[in-house]
């Protein structure tokens, strides 16, 4: 293939390319694949991406441009651009997002324990990946904190949410000598923002105009990116020290030379004997009762790592002295990117872990040994008062009343190996939720559903696509009675392009899953370009069910079913083509496919890792669909203006530029769920009439009140 048709540059395509090539037959050369792993594993490493991953994508295009692709491969791989100027359907509006009673704040939940109000009593402050700080206020004892309703964290001067930049990472302390608690920010970017606390009766009160971000003597402190700030005071000196974490797992000392209310801070050194661990999220405590502070360390992999303090309290130094654990000898484990605060959660003298995670929940960990020797309860998710339904990071969710009580549930699939329900506690009509339970029958898990499939193997074990499951997800539920046998059987795509089917093998009220396997189609393993998203309908009105999926490249897959409806044989496959171009709309394209505009025709939605949200709208038949153009849905709603109010005054021209392309009073935009957007046409309320379901990548479900009329010609 020249390398004139290889013109796609953003890292997902081009691994969804790779994996395109590999199921056509394309041998990929040991270094191509180890160019895409090593590029997808660094990410989001801003300098990596910006100085190694231009001169890496040449060679592979080389690499690339020099094999002997199969004549069945797309002649081209470029950016979609078969868009259509004029759509055929109308404006769409969402005017609210699902509700329960899960404490989250979406995706990163970066916990602070501190008294916000000034009562006495420990409240809770989460901050959140786009940049808001959520206040949780503490309606019970100290000793035993339940939560209300939560609010966003407002700047005294703009009435706004209190944003500065994303990924909000908070430690407090009297930086400015007026003995009450300021802030300071980690993000990001790599800077550490301070805001100095207005309030001086024990409240907690912040001004963006008061924000700057912190400095040493040669400029801004910036530890590339990712920046976890902590204040502590280091060697007892009486002022607070900073100690930063970045991205690739190195931990800062800027020492403040100053005094207190006047800080000056020394460049920063490395502290040595850290291990280098993704995401690394300090705070200081006496963990062991001996008097010193010790390390206790989050990052990536979800655990958390005491590093005790082997020197002096005024002369800190770390050894590893193991992971937290549960009473029988098990980590602590949050799932991905532990952010942790030690405090005394229940008053009791002994130091318990509140612990934040990438899905935006908070746990808390009881401390049931002694204050020398912590051993750690099974976790308790906090709630509150009703709130934002988190889904998960990524989610792929469905529809389905899946213990046939008449309800409709949501059946989610997002970053882990464990799908997540949201049973219906409401309504038919009214549907509400409480919160979520485990699909525990079904986990995917390499060696339970590959075992000694070497073919099957090969695809769970390419690390890059693995490690991306914190960028793109993974699951992708499916529900549906394969069997015609009247229980709800589970289609689940997953990152390696496999889709695998869960029979029930309970009944249609209870259901229980056996070992999945993986679906097959044209006589050989059914495998797309990676992170496969199914669904089910009769494509071309055979009386069969069909398979369509999305994938990572952000094609669409049409598997026709050769035998009975009751016990499909899946065909090939087809790509879904636009004037004979096979679409394009990646990364990780979501879909589903409806009657959008009324006419009697299946089309097709489709969301993707970006957030945009598009429509193919049939032309050809019911029982064969054609399409010739790729509409932008467009959104005249108002609530997402009102859901990020105060990204505009934020210090980062990324979430002003977010605001900007939101809907505003008579200024339709372009569909978008920020990012992740997976939509769902279904008639949610049983009112008669379609509406549609969008979440985005932090997990809300927006609701689309009904399916608008066609637009005017």
């Amino acid at each position: 293939m020249p390398d004139s048709q290889l013109s796609i540059e953003q890292l997902w395509l081009v691994a969804g390319m790779v994996e395109e090539l590999r199921n056509h037959g394309t041998a990929i050369p040991k270094e191509a694949d180890e160019i895409v792993r090593d590029a997808l594993i660094n990410i989001n490493v801003a300098t990596y991406m910006a100085s190694q991953y231009p001169r890496k994508l040449g060679r592979l295009r080389q690499i690339l441009a020099g094999l002997e692709i199969p004549a069945t491969v797309p002649s081209a791989y470029s950016e979609e651009n078969q868009f259509v100027e004029k759509g055929r359907l109308g404006l769409f509006e969402t005017t609210g997002i699902f509700e329960d009673r899960v404490l989250g704040v979406g995706l990163k939940s970066y916990p602070y324990v501190i008294d916000v109000d000034g009562d006495g009593r420990k409240d809770l402050l989460v901050g959140d990946h786009d940049g808001f700080i959520y206040v949780f206020l503490n309606e019970n004892v100290d000793s035993n904190p339940v939560f209300g309703r939560g609010h966003r964290l407002k700047a005294v001067d703009t009435g706004e949410p209190f944003v500065v930049q994303l990924n909000p990472k908070m430690s407090f302390g009297d930086l400015t000598g007026n003995g009450v608690p300021d802030m300071v920010l980690g993000n990001h970017g790599g800077r550490v923002a301070f805001a100095p606390n207005r309030a001086a009766d024990g409240s907690l009160a912040f001004a963006m105009s008061d924000v700057s971000f912190l400095q040493t003597e040669s400029g801004p402190i910036d530890v590339d990116n990712y920046a976890y700030p902590e204040l502590v005071d280091w060697d007892n000196t009486g002022t607070l020290d900073l100690v930063v974490g970045n991205i690739v797992g190195t931990l800062f000392l800027f020492k403040n030379t100053g005094k207190q209310g006047e800080p000056l801070f020394e460049p920063g050194i490395e502290i040595p004997g850290i291990e280098t661990l993704m995401y690394p999220c300090p705070v200081f405590a006496d963990w062991n009762g001996d008097g010193r502070k010790d390390l206790i360390l989050g990052h990536r992999d979800g655990t958390i790592i005491l590093y005790a303090n082997v020197g002096d309290d005024n002369q800190p130094m770390f050894e590893r002295h193991g992971l937290a654990r549960h009473a029988d000898g098990r980590p602590v484990d949050i799932g991905l990117l532990s952010h942790q605060v030690a405090v005394d959660w229940n008053n009791n003298s002994k130091l318990d872990l509140v612990v934040g995670n990438d899905p935006g929940q908070v746990q808390v960990f009881i401390n049931v040994g002694t204050t020398q020797v912590p051993i750690f309860d099974e976790p308790h998710l906090l709630r509150d008062d009703g709130g934002e339904l988190i889904m998960g990071v990524h989610s792929v969710f469905a529809i389905s009343d899946y213990n046939n009580d008449g309800r409709g549930d949501l059946v989610v699939g997002h970053q882990a190996n464990k799908l997540r329900l949201f049973d219906n506690v409401g309504t038919k009509k009214v549907p509400a939720f409480d919160s979520f339970r485990e699909i525990d029958d079904i986990v995917l898990d390499v060696d339970k559903l590959a075992g000694d499939d070497l073919e099957a193997r090969r695809y769970w074990e390419l690390e890059g696509l693995e490690f991306n499951t914190e960028y793109l997800g993974n699951l992708a539920p499916c529900p549906v009675d394969w069997f015609n046998r009247g229980k709800l059987d589970l289609l689940v795509g997953h990152y390696s392009g496999l889709i695998y089917l869960f029979e029930n093998i309970g009944t249609r009220e209870v259901p229980r899953y056996g070992f999945g396997r993986p679906l097959q189609a044209g006589g050989r393993l059914l495998r797309v370009a990676a992170f496969s998203t199914p669904v089910v309908c009769d494509w071309n009105n055979d009386g069969r069910k069909d398979l369509v999926t999305g994938d990572l490249l952000g094609r669409l897959h049409v598997f026709l079913n050769m035998g009975t409806d009751g016990d499909p044989v899946l065909d090939g496959g087809v790509l879904v083509e636009v004037d004979g171009v096979p679409v394009m709309l990646g990364p990780r394209s979501i879909i589903d496919v409806t009657d959008l505009d009324g006419d009697g025709r299946k089309d097709v939605i489709v969301g993707n890792r970006f957030g945009g949200v598009y429509a193919l709208m049939n032309t050809g038949t019911d029982a064969d669909p054609r399409f010739v153009g790729i509409e932008r849905l467009q959104d005249k709603s108002l609530f997402w203006r009102q859901l990020y109010a105060g990204l505009q005054h934020s210090k980062h021209q990324g979430l002003i530029d977010l605001w900007n392309a939101m809907p505003a009073a008579n200024e339709p935009k372009p569909m978008s769920a920020v990012e992740t957007s997976c939509p769902r046409v279904v008639d949610y309320d049983n009112d008669g009439r379609l509406e549609l379901l969008l979440s985005q990548r932090y997990g809300r479900v927006f609701v689309y009140n009904e399916l608008p009329n066609p637009a005017s010609p």
